[in-house]
C-alpha cells in the first residue's frame, strides 16, 4: 500500500494537514491533540479535583478522615507503658528475678527507691515516659491525679517532685525488700516476689493507667462511681487501703475530661491502658479488669458475676 499524497502541506508521519488530514489512504476532519488542548484538559481536572475536595471539607462537615486525638494519645500511652514493661523485666534479669520495688518496700520514699527512680536506669528517660498524654491537665493541689491529669510525687529526702500517670501493681512490687511491718490491706500471700511465680504472664499487669503511682485489685473489690478521681482510696502517701487507682475512664468511650464523676448505673464504661508481664500492652474496658490475674493467687471463679457493683 501506497502512502497517498497529502498535499504541498503535508507533514510527513503525521494525519494533521491545514485543509484535511490523511493516514495510510484515509482522510479525517479530526485534528490531532496540540499542546494546548493538553493544557485546557488538566486545568478542567484540577479545577474538578478542588471542587471535589471543597464539597467534602465545606460547611464544617467533613467526610475525609481526621486524625483521632484520643487514638493518638493512647497510642503513645501504650508506647510508653511497653518501655516501662520492659524495664521491669531488664530490672528483674539483673535482680535474680525480683521485681524493682514498690515504696512500702523501705522505710524511706525518696524516689531513687521506688519504681519511678529504680527503672531509669533501664527505661533510659527519667521522664516523660511516666505521663500518657491523656493526662496532661493540670494537676489538682493533691498528691493524686486525674483521668485528664497527672499525680505528683514528692521526693521527701530532696523535696523534689515528678509527676505521672502510670500505676505499679502493687502484688509486684510490695515486698521486694520489706523490712518491717506495715499497716496495708494487701495480703502478702498474693504478691509475686519474683517473676517465676507469675503463671499467666501475658495476663498479669506490671503497669496501668492510674491516679496513683501503685494500685491493686482483688476478685470481690467493688469498683468506686467516680470514674475522673476515685475518692477514698488513698488515705495517705504511703497508705494502701484496696487502692484501686485504676478505676478511671481515660480511654476509649470519650475523651478523659469527660469522665464520669457519679456512674448512673453499675456498667463501667471507659477503658484504660495497660503493660502485661510478658512485655505487651493493650487497652482494657474498665469491664474486664477481673478477667486479668491480678495477684499470685488469682481466682476467677471467685470474682461474682457480673463484677461488683460500684459503691
Amino acid at each position: 500500500m501506497r502512502l497517498k499524497s497529502c498535499g504541498r502541506d503535508a507533514v510527513v508521519g503525521a494525519c494533521h494537514i491545514r485543509n484535511r488530514g490523511c493516514w495510510f489512504g484515509r482522510t479525517t476532519a479530526n485534528h490531532a491533540f496540540t499542546r494546548i488542548d493538553l493544557g485546557v484538559v488538566i486545568a478542567i481536572t484540577m479545577a474538578l479535583v478542588i471542587l471535589v475536595i471543597l464539597s467534602l471539607t465545606g460547611s464544617g462537615n467533613s467526610k475525609l478522615p481526621k486524625p483521632n486525638v484520643q487514638t493518638v494519645q493512647s497510642l503513645q500511652c501504650l508506647e510508653n507503658l511497653k518501655r516501662l514493661a520492659a524495664a521491669q523485666l531488664l530490672y528483674a534479669e539483673d535482680n535474680l528475678g525480683k521485681f524493682c520495688p514498690s515504696y512500702l518496700d523501705y522505710d524511706s520514699v525518696a524516689l531513687s527507691n521506688i519504681w519511678m527512680g529504680a527503672l531509669a536506669n533501664y527505661h533510659g528517660r527519667t521522664n516523660g515516659v511516666w505521663l500518657c498524654p491523656s493526662a496532661t491537665n493540670t494537676p489538682p493541689k493533691t498528691y493524686t491525679g486525674t483521668a485528664d491529669s497527672p499525680w505528683t510525687f514528692r521526693d521527701r529526702e530532696s523535696g523534689a517532685t515528678t509527676q505521672g500517670s502510670y500505676a505499679i501493681n502493687g502484688y509486684l512490687g510490695l515486698g521486694r525488700n520489706y523490712k518491717k511491718p506495715k499497716k496495708v490491706s494487701l495480703k502478702m500471700s498474693n504478691v509475686f516476689h519474683e517473676q517465676s511465680a507469675v503463671k499467666r504472664p501475658a495476663l498479669t499487669p506490671v503497669f496501668c493507667d492510674a491516679i496513683y503511682w501503685n494500685c491493686c485489685l482483688e476478685e470481690f473489690d467493688a469498683p468506686p462511681r467516680n470514674l475522673y478521681q476515685p475518692q477514698g482510696v488513698v488515705l495517705a502517701p504511703g497508705a494502701f487501703k484496696r487502692v484501686q487507682t485504676q478505676f478511671i475512664a481515660r480511654h476509649g468511650d470519650f475523651p478523659a475530661y469527660e469522665a464520669p464523676r457519679e456512674l448512673p448505673s453499675e456498667f463501667l464504661p471507659g477503658a484504660i491502658n495497660l503493660a502485661f508481664v510478658d512485655g505487651h500492652a493493650e487497652t482494657v474496658q474498665l469491664e474486664n479488669l477481673w478477667t486479668l490475674y491480678w495477684h499470685k493467687n488469682w481466682d476467677p471463679n471467685q470474682v461474682p458475676l457480673p463484677h461488683p457493683a460500684p459503691r
